[in-house]
């Protein structure tokens, strides 16, 4: 381990971990240097040598000491130790932890994800969901962290829309963040899959029928789920000196407003 400035702060030089130790966490001890008048951020860097480590990489720790008395203070997945009364903390920037970015939802059903900030802000954070496609999904509206709340995970939850229609459909989530200095972070959007609970089919009322010479018969024919676009039925009759049949039916979707809906 070494210190970006050793006149701010020292650190515990090396550990070594054997076959025997090397499950058992070992404590890194940060030393700020007595009665100096700084603030300031200093960090701490590791290099990894040996028994197939050799290309592991740590993330740098960062310490901020300022002229605050503590005892100790936990930073990342150490323990360091604060001598002579100065503060030592870690320094992070701003960022938003959300626990997934898609989901399948079936139809009338609903998905959940939750979002977290990952440092606590200055002031309110909101977070405002809006769904791509209203029709089809709807999602919590709105979420605020406060400096109390920060570190709660809060859930966001996706409801899927009742359709007639039998197309799969796929809304996209975004989330428009302001305040307590997170403006400038940015979040995934969230991706959402539909399984409709509709089928693509149609029905017709019989099958078969006897009809007396120069009469006429009739059945109904109708579409199962809401068509996407114009569905066209073209009639066909096996021996027309015997019978004809109405040629075409025509069916459109609820939307145009014609006579023959779906």
């Amino acid at each position: 381990m070494t210190s970006s400035d050793t006149n701010i702060v020292t650190v515990t030089p090396s550990l070594t971990f054997t076959t025997n130790n090397w499950a058992t966490p070992q404590i890194v001890t940060v030393t700020s240097v007595r009665d100096i008048n700084v603030d300031k951020v200093v960090y701490v860097s590791h290099t990894v040598t040996g028994s197939g480590y050799n290309a592991v990489t740590m993330s740098d720790v960062l310490v901020h000491v300022s002229d605050i008395p503590v005892e100790f203070v936990q930073v990342c997945n150490f323990w360091f130790f604060v001598c002579f009364g100065w503060q030592l903390e870690e320094v992070k920037p701003q960022s938003i932890i959300q626990s997934a970015t898609s989901a399948t939802i079936a139809e009338t059903a609903t998905g959940t994800y939750t979002i977290v900030l990952g440092k606590k802000p200055t002031s309110d954070v909101t977070i405002r969901l809006t769904s791509s496609d209203t029709t089809a999904a709807t999602v919590t509206p709105l979420l605020t962290f406060t400096r109390r709340n920060w570190s709660s995970p809060q859930m966001v939850t996706v409801t899927s829309v009742n359709d007639n229609d039998a197309v799969r459909e796929t809304v996209i989530i975004s989330h428009a963040i302001s305040g307590g200095g997170y403006d400038t972070v940015s979040m995934a959007n969230f991706t959402a899959t539909m399984i409709d609970d509709d089928t693509a089919g149609i029905t017709q009322s019989v099958t078969s029928a006897t009809i007396a010479e120069s009469a006429t018969a009739t059945y109904t024919v109708v579409l199962d789920s809401e068509p996407t676009s114009d569905v066209t039925i073209r009639l066909t009759s096996s021996d027309t000196t015997a019978a004809t049949v109405t040629p075409c039916t025509h069916f459109y979707p609820s939307a145009t407003g014609a006579v023959h809906k779906w």
